[in-house]
Formats: structure tokens, sequence, C-alpha cells
């Protein structure tokens, strides 16, 4: 089962459907084994008998996640075998987002639902220059979508420079298609570019449940006698906590009033 798994993290798909095929020959009830089948099969566009891999899944397992959405897409798709491989031979590491060199971003006017379901994350889709727009590419040289103009405008004028990009799928359905862009090679004329710059987050002032952006124009004093009165100032782009995490790793501490700041009239000396 080791090497099953491996041949298909290497992306050796006629392999792993011999691989899988012996293994459900000697244990014919195992799960995982027609799930694998089913991902080799439809890898090398085998539709329909991947389609009946991942129903004997769901013969073990109706309830079975993986074997159900596989399944969903391939059901909307033909039995023929694409005349060009649509190759998805990356490592679970093209999907690490690196500052400044990696971006994720939704495609917009993503293809219909035929030529998106063709695709599954770890696909490399080619982006094309065209015009003003930087066009995704599917297998067939079909357009599955467009970057961003905010993304496109800078990577078009860097590709002009020199540099060069990949995109994989990270996310596809029917109407939606999201891609990991990321700069593969920087050209040294443009050493002094960054590809994709990083974008501040706001601010955020918490007081209680709610939250709002801190004011710029308050002054320290300000600020201080704000926390002094139990409000709390924190900017939650800079850590992974979650909003209230504070109640746990930061006790507010509250001002203790003396009797004159309660009620100055009751405090007269007899």
């Amino acid at each position: 089962m080791t090497k099953a798994v491996s041949l298909a993290m290497n992306s050796r798909w006629d392999e792993a459907i011999e691989a899988n095929q012996t293994i459900l020959a000697i244990w014919p009830d195992d799960l995982e084994s027609y799930n694998r089948l089913g991902k080799a099969l439809a890898e090398l566009g085998r539709n329909r008998k991947a389609r009946e891999a991942f129903r004997q899944a769901l013969a073990l397992s109706p309830h079975n996640t993986i074997a159900k959405k596989n399944l969903n897409r391939l059901e909307q798709l033909d039995d023929e075998i694409p005349t060009e491989s649509s190759g998805s031979a990356n490592t679970p590491r093209v999907f690490i987002e690196e500052r400044g060199k990696a971006e994720v971003t939704a495609l917009i006017n993503p293809a219909g639902p035929k030529a998106l379901l063709k695709l599954a994350p770890g696909y490399l889709v080619h982006l094309k220059v065209s015009g003003s727009n930087l066009d995704a590419l599917g297998p067939n040289g079909q357009c599955v979508g467009t970057v961003k103009p905010q993304i496109a405008s800078r990577l078009i004028r860097l590709l002009k420079g020199g540099n060069l990009y990949t995109a994989t799928v990270t996310h596809v359905s029917a109407n939606e298609l999201t891609v990991l862009i990321t700069e593969v090679f920087k050209h040294p004329s443009q050493a002094s570019s960054v590809s994709f710059p990083t974008r501040r987050e706001p601010k955020f002032q918490t007081s209680g449940y709610r939250a709002h952006p801190v004011e710029p124009s308050r002054s320290p004093h300000t600020a201080s006698s704000e926390a002094r009165e139990g409000f709390l100032t924190k900017d939650w782009s800079s850590d992974d906590t979650e909003p209230g995490d504070d109640e746990v790793f930061s006790p507010t501490l509250h001002g203790v009033l003396n009797a004159t700041e309660i009620n100055p009239e009751e405090n007269i000396q007899d």
C-alpha cells in the first residue's frame, strides 16, 4: 500500500492503477485502494472506469466524502480520454504560499463547468498575456479564467521584464477556480521588484465583544487612558490567535475606585 501511495504522489498513474488493482485482488474491500484507483484512472482521462472505482468505494462507505466529491465531478464529464495529458505532477510543496513570491487568487470570468471540472487541485494551468489581460489556459489551450486586474497588471510588467511564473490549481468547482501563482524565476533586471507586495491589514481595537478600527488621531495619553479603563488594543494581522483568546492569555485588570470616586457626597466626615 505504501508503494501505491508513493506512485500517486509522484504522478506515475499507469503504475498506480496496476498497484491498486493488485491490492484489491487480495483485499477486495479496501476503501482507500478504490479511491486511489479512481484518482489514477481519472488523471489519465479514463473517466468511465474511474466512476466505477468511486462507486465501489461508496458501496463500501456510502458517506465517504472523497468518493462522493470525485464521482460528482466525473459524472459531469465525458468518457473520452483527453488527447493531451493534463499532468498533475506536483508534490504538496507547490501549495506553499511564500511571502512576496506567491499568492493564492480566485480567477475572474471562469469557464463553464465542463471545462473547469476537467481540472483538479495540483493541476498546472498556463499563464498567457492577452493584451491587458493575463489568462489561465487549461491543458487543451482553452481559457479557464482570468487573473484579477490588480494582480495581472503587475505580473504582466514583470513577465515582459523576464520573470517566470507557474499557476497551480488549489480549488475548483463547477463555477469557481482558485490558483496559486508562484514566481519561479526572477530576472536580474527585476531584482528590486516584488511580485506580490504584502498588503497591510488594519489594526483593530477591542472593547468587550465588539471590535472597531483604532483611530490614528488619538494621542498616546488617550490610548493609555483607555487601556486603564479596560480597553485592549490588538493587531490581529500579526498573530494566530482568535478574537477573545486574550481573555485566556491576558486577563483584563479592572481599575479600583476609592470611596470618594464612587460618591463624594457620602464621604463626609462626622
